[in-house]
């Protein structure tokens, strides 16, 4: 890996932490300015397909239902040679009182939307493990 793609790398990983760090507080303001795009793409199983405008109005939806918690963390990043796409696998946790945890995955798919380092998560899919 070279020293542009360490930095992108670098870059992803923060906007993913700093993502989940947002979430946990509330701040989905954060997730819609700073990680999705209204073209990005959310596969979940189970769910119709979604952009970036459901995506984010759903993340609002299952964040307000009292007593769940929703926890994420990127495990690996890797980058193109050109630098153009990344990315990232990562583990989900969803809590809920009165039930066991579900543990998951994720992959999202990133690029830099302006050719000026603006990385935004432009695919991303999960599933738990039990589904």
């Amino acid at each position: 890996m070279n020293d542009v793609q360490k930095k992108i790398r670098d870059e992803i990983f923060r906007l993913e932490r700093a993502a989940n760090e947002h979430w946990q507080k509330g701040d989905l303001d954060f997730l819609d300015n700073e990680i999705i795009i209204p073209e990005t793409v959310q596969l979940t199983p189970g769910m119709a397909l979604m952009d970036g405008t459901g995506y984010s109005s759903w993340m609002r939806e299952i964040s307000a239902v009292e007593g769940l918690n929703f926890s994420f963390e990127p495990t690996n990043i890797e980058v193109s040679e050109s630098g153009e796409m990344a990315y990232v696998i990562g583990e989900t946790k969803l809590e809920q009182a009165g039930e066991h945890a579900r543990i998951g995955k994720f992959v999202s798919i990133w690029r830099d939307i302006d050719g000026n380092g603006k990385w935004r998560c432009v695919v991303e899919a999960n599933n738990f493990n039990d589904a």
